[in-house]
């Protein structure tokens, strides 16, 4: 009985009648209204993910990069190549731009829009622009086979469903594996990194809220009375929130002395509710996973002053592995234009028999050096001379060949020789002259 007895009777806590306030909390795994799920990421979850500042730098280096590389037509006959060259330059930007979409959802679904354009006198059927669609609103039609045929725009919709056909359709896929035409997106690995640091940004924010202005106790004695300066009493706690209030208006703050008999402590007393954390452990976290995200996505560290620093080696090393990014994307590019978008240019313009090959020069910090200094020598030596009109064309401005030093030397050497016998021929005609004068004509 005593030992029940002994869980009945419990210590009771005399509760101060203080005004407390509560904080809410949010659930971790919920991102404006997206439940957490690595495994299995929408195309909406992408598109969300594609407007973080870190994810969005790295799609667009990735883009950017791609539009810059040197690519060419190789050809059997000049007029074909000149003609994929006009039709593939003029849609190449907008090209890219649909492309890396896939990087961002795995996939692009583009239509193909052509024009008649005419080509030094001669009417040529080439593309206007690659048109892109919005991904969720595009599904893909295969064949019997599983080969792709076309795809469908917003399938079982009856007033906007329709269907593109292969042969004015243009879908790209990214890392494409066991047939999947939906491919891989690039952000598939950067989904935890990502989901912390928008959580991390939310949860920093609130902190700096709460803590940038402390929360403000104040202690008071219970039942407590005292006189203001006119002599009217008031209750303690009714002074304490004024007191309080006080504080965050940032006025002066008076309170009265009286002390407890047995503790010798304040009756009255304010005190702030602060945290230990700084801003730096927030800032230190955040460059943890932006450096997630940028190594997720394989863009250097460096790139955008990720690290503290690094020597030229390291630096070296890491656009190295960039380019090698890049260039395994341009492969993937390459098939695709010589599959499905160089073929119809020649098939609707040239014999069946032409042929021609899109390609590109590789990425290589050396090799570019070595070439150049190649080139060079070459100008210099007179084996070679530029292009003036492709130099125009990239510069921007306007080139006039000069001679070359040794054929000016030449001429000038040519020109005294010929001032000289000039002189000479003078000279003797001037003799002969005064010999018929003096003599006579013989």
């Amino acid at each position: 009985m005593k030992f029940i007895d002994f869980f009945k009777k419990s210590k009771k806590v005399k509760l101060d009648d203080e005004v407390a306030s509560t904080v809410s909390i949010t659930d971790f795994w919920v991102l404006d209204g997206i439940k957490y799920n690595a495994s299995l990421i929408s195309l909406e979850t992408y598109r969300k993910m594609s407007k973080h500042y870190q994810v969005k730098a790295a799609i667009k280096t990735i883009g950017y990069s791609l539009q810059q590389i040197d690519w060419f037509i190789q050809a059997d006959n000049e007029t074909v190549r000149n003609v994929s060259t006009i039709a593939i330059d003029k849609i190449w930007n907008r090209l890219i731009r649909a492309i890396s979409k896939s990087f961002i959802y795995g996939f692009s679904p583009c239509i193909k829009v052509f024009t008649v354009e005419k080509i030094n006198g001669k009417d040529y059927v080439i593309y206007k622009r690659i048109k892109d669609m919005k991904p969720s609103d595009c599904t893909v039609k295969v064949d019997k086979w599983g080969n792709y045929n076309g795809f469908y725009y917003k399938k079982g919709q009856p007033i906007s469903e329709a269907t593109v056909a292969s042969e004015y359709s243009f879908w790209y896929t990214n890392d494409m594996e066991d047939g999947n035409l939906y491919g891989q997106s690039l952000l598939e690995g950067v989904y935890k990194p990502w989901w912390y640091s928008e959580k991390l940004y939310q949860f920093a924010n609130r902190y700096y809220e709460r803590f940038g202005e402390p929360l403000s106790i104040g202690r008071y004695p219970t039942g407590g009375k005292t006189k203001n300066s006119s002599g009217a009493l008031k209750g303690a706690d009714e002074v304490m929130k004024m007191l309080v209030e006080g504080i965050k208006n940032h006025s002066s703050v008076t309170l009265p002395s009286d002390k407890d008999d047995k503790s010798d402590k304040y009756l009255y007393d304010l005190s702030y509710l602060e945290s230990q954390m700084r801003g730096f452990d927030f800032e230190n976290y955040f460059k943890r996973l932006d450096m997630a995200i940028f190594r997720g996505i394989l863009i250097p560290n460096l790139m955008f002053g990720g690290d503290t620093g690094g020597s030229y080696a390291l630096g070296s090393a890491q656009m190295a592995s960039f380019y090698t990014k890049l260039m395994g994307i341009m492969d993937n590019v390459v098939d695709y234009v010589n599959l499905y978008v160089l073929p119809q240019i020649i098939e609707y313009n040239f014999e069946k028999n032409r042929k021609a090959k899109f390609t590109y020069q590789p990425l290589s910090a050396d090799a570019k050096k070595n070439i150049q200094e190649m080139i060079m020598q070459l100008i210099k030596g007179g084996k070679i001379s530029p292009d003036l009109g492709q130099l125009e064309e990239r510069s921007g401005f306007k080139l006039e060949e000069s001679e070359p030093e040794k054929e000016l030397e030449q001429k000038k050497e040519i020109s005294k020789e010929k001032e000289k016998v000039a002189k000479e021929k003078e000279k003797l005609e001037k003799l002969k002259e005064d010999v018929m004068n003096i003599y006579g004509e013989i």
